[in-house]
């Protein structure tokens, strides 16, 4: 084993270490305020903890805060912080998964009741305590049949059940602050110090797994950066985004509603909301005439022999409604308007001569998505959409699938969207 290993940084210069030497250390010899700034490191590319020892010659990078890479290791080990803070406040709650999303992070609880917001507020502020103790994290590693005697002992039920699933050749990590432990990949801060700008923001239900017909969870959800300025600026964005929730505006405005006793995801148009309605749907009718679209309509109701031809039983069953019974038949509620077109085209004979053949339709299509996904607008059960199938020949398709996304610059242009992405799929 050698004595000294050379580290090589992005700017290309390197440096002799002992080896053995931790990332963090590294940091600390490049200078104080990098070490202060650092929540984890890249050995050859590969992020990982402050902590790790080094003892072989590699690039490196240590990564601060104000990166993605940083934000994203700062958001999972605040969740971490979270999670503890709920367990020494209820110590019989249940830890499930606790994952980074964009800007922001969430854990979901076994609890006996949903959190109050005095809950919350009580969690914020024990975890300002528990970041303020500073606890070192500290990985640890084990195989599955000790992560699963570990968290057995602790009695936390679903972590075993995610353990079990896990390949037995796999090695687990955990990340350990003083009595909290959680089975995770990482990487985590170094300490619970580096965690200092945080807020939680609210809870919810989510079931286990998102399948309903699993055990309700409580899910609550928070923010970390690494400066106040950034947190501010974030909690100034969502304040201001609530007060353009579409679905706030949907009932001050009287656009739309939804009943309980019509069900959830169904919305109901009122006139106002109808007028918007309209007018979208003539406008797109111009624009399509203009690009040669013909319009057709279809029932809402179809055999599911259909559907099995199309493969929407094998494949997207669970997202449609049950069937229905219809003289020893089964029926569905339309969940796409796909098989109805391609039966419009073969309703009567084709040749290459009627090609490009543009099909459009506002169709009324019927989803089962599951209660835990609805959102106002935009996850519901019953939606109309403006669908089209264009069937053309090989040598026509760049320039038919070039005019698709013209027209789409065109709405984005009059709606003044700037922001957008396109993506294209194809058969595998």
């Amino acid at each position: 084993v050698k004595n000294q290993i050379t580290l090589t940084f992005p700017d290309n210069s390197t440096r002799m270490y002992p080896t053995g030497t931790t990332l963090l250390e590294v940091a600390e010899s490049i200078g104080t305020r990098l070490a202060k700034d650092a929540v984890a490191a890249q050995i050859n590319g590969k992020l990982t903890d402050l902590t790790e020892a080094i003892d072989i010659d590699a690039d490196i990078n240590i990564i601060t805060g104000d990166s993605a890479d940083g934000h994203e290791v700062l958001l999972h080990s605040t969740a971490h912080l979270m999670a503890q803070a709920v367990k020494e406040l209820f110590p019989n709650a249940r830890v499930t998964i606790g994952p980074a999303i964009e800007n922001r992070f969430y854990y979901d609880f076994d609890v006996e009741n949903p959190f109050t917001d005095e809950d919350l507020a009580s969690i914020e502020e024990k975890m300002r305590e528990l970041a303020q103790n500073n606890y070192p994290v500290k990985r640890k590693v084990f195989s599955k049949d000790e992560a699963i005697d570990l968290f057995k002992s602790m009695d936390e039920n679903y972590k075993v059940e995610i353990i079990q699933e896990i390949s037995p050749e796999e090695t687990l990590s955990a990340y350990q602050q003083d009595n909290f432990i959680d089975l995770c990949r990482g990487p985590h801060v170094p300490a619970t110090g580096r965690i200092k700008y945080f807020k939680i923001l609210n809870s919810s239900g989510a079931y286990w797994r998102g399948d309903e017909n699993n055990k309700m969870l409580q899910r609550i959800y928070g923010t970390v950066f690494n400066t106040k300025k950034e947190l501010k600026e974030y909690l100034h964005m969502l304040e201001e985004a609530k007060k353009r929730d579409h679905r706030k505006l949907g009932k001050e405005l009287e656009l739309f509603a939804f009943d309980d006793e019509i069900g959830p995801g169904l919305p109901l148009w009122l006139p106002k909301g109808t007028i918007i309605i309209e007018e979208l749907e003539k406008l797109a009718k111009v624009t399509e005439r203009k690009a040669g679209y013909q319009r057709v309509r279809t029932p809402h109701l179809t055999k599911g022999s259909l559907y099995k031809k199309s493969g929407h039983l094998k494949h997207y069953k669970e997202s449609m409604y049950p069937a229905m019974d219809v003289d020893g038949i089964d029926y569905y509620v339309k969940p796409m308007n796909c098989p109805h077109h391609h039966k419009i085209y073969a309703s009567v004979p084709r040749s290459y001569r009627d090609l490009p053949l543009r099909l459009a339709e506002y169709g009324t299509c019927y989803r089962y998505e599951k209660s835990g996904e609805l959102f106002g607008l935009m996850r519901v059960r019953s939606m109309q959409m403006n669908d089209a199938h264009i069937y053309c020949t090989k040598e026509q398709f760049k320039e038919e699938f070039l005019s698709v996304c013209q027209m789409y610059l065109t709405y984005f242009k009059i709606f003044g969207i700037e922001k957008y992405e396109m993506d294209v799929c194809l058969h595998s």
